[in-house]
């Protein structure tokens, strides 16, 4: 018999009681390894968080328009899920059938107990639940200062503290979302309409910190669009002038002209959310912190 032990990110997560395996090989179609008991202990608490992005520039990628809008519009936002405890002591005859047990049971449980803690994280949903909870604490707060030492004005104090933050983020989240989305519609309509030579860069910008930095980077958004802009219908002119003469680079800047006219609505929804998040992290500086632990090695 032996022992097996496992760890993970530092801290006890499960343990393989003593086993019995008919060999001293490895676990094989041909020689399973008897599992005599499992412990999987304790519980693992998962937050997932999805932000869609198009995929464009890459054809082994996703160049379908319609997948490639439904990823860009897929959104998590602190959804929550845990792996469960879990124990089995009547023994499983190979570390496949072990996982397909551990998995069942996850799954299962996942089913029927963790569903509203997954789903509201799904779209805007975080944020509908930030709001909601602002406005109990409106409410309830009062009511818990007076049962606590009667004093109701302090009570009213802080539940319209908690309201005003909670409503002020939560618009400030709504408002990010709904001009991403219409950013992604956007950027899949500017993708179908431009000439394939002259696809359209993203240059990506540091998460504002505070409402000045969202203001600077909002600055910047405008000046780079509208150069690259620029740049495009010159190129477009010039080429073409150079290879069919007056006429092509005619022809060439009017295939310009739509890509041009759907900038406007690509531009704003970019300046929007600069703005939007900087002064989220204004208002909670911790949300930048955050964020930083968890995009820390991407």
């Amino acid at each position: 018999s032996s022992g097996i032990n496992a760890e993970y990110g530092g801290s006890h997560c499960g343990t393989v009681l003593p086993v019995e395996s008919n060999s001293s090989l490895p676990d094989t179609e041909d020689t399973p390894t008897f599992i005599k008991a499992f412990v999987f202990s304790p519980e693992v608490p998962i937050r997932v968080d999805y932000k869609g992005k198009n995929i464009r520039g890459d054809k082994n990628l996703i160049s379908n328009p319609v997948t490639n809008l439904l990823i860009g519009l897929a959104q998590l936002n602190c959804s929550e899920l845990r792996l469960k405890s879990l124990c089995y002591r009547q023994g499983l005859l190979g570390y496949s059938r072990l996982l397909e047990w551990a998995t069942n049971q996850w799954v299962n449980d996942i089913k029927t107990s963790q569903l509203p803690s997954i789903l509201g994280g799904v779209g805007p949903m975080h944020s509908f639940i930030q709001l909601f909870s602002g406005v109990v604490d409106l409410v309830y707060l009062p009511v818990q200062q007076y049962r606590e030492d009667g004093r109701i004005v302090r009570g009213l104090q802080r539940g319209a503290n908690s309201f005003t933050h909670s409503t002020a983020v939560s618009l400030l989240q709504l408002t990010t979302k709904l001009f991403s989305s219409i950013q992604c519609v956007a950027e899949v309509t500017y993708d179908l309409v431009s000439p394939s030579q002259h696809r359209r860069s993203s240059p990506s910008f540091q998460h504002p910190a505070d409402l000045r930095e969202g203001l600077v980077n909002a600055y910047q958004v405008v000046t780079t669009d509208i150069s690259s802009r620029a740049s495009s219908i010159q190129h477009a002119a010039v080429y073409n002038h150079s290879t069919k003469g007056i006429t092509s680079a005619v022809g060439g800047v009017l295939r310009e002209i739509p890509p041009t006219l759907l900038l406007p609505f690509i531009t704003l929804p970019k300046v929007i959310t600069q703005l939007s998040n900087g002064a989220q992290n204004h208002l909670k500086p911790s949300t930048l912190k955050e964020r930083e632990e968890k995009y820390r090695s991407s």
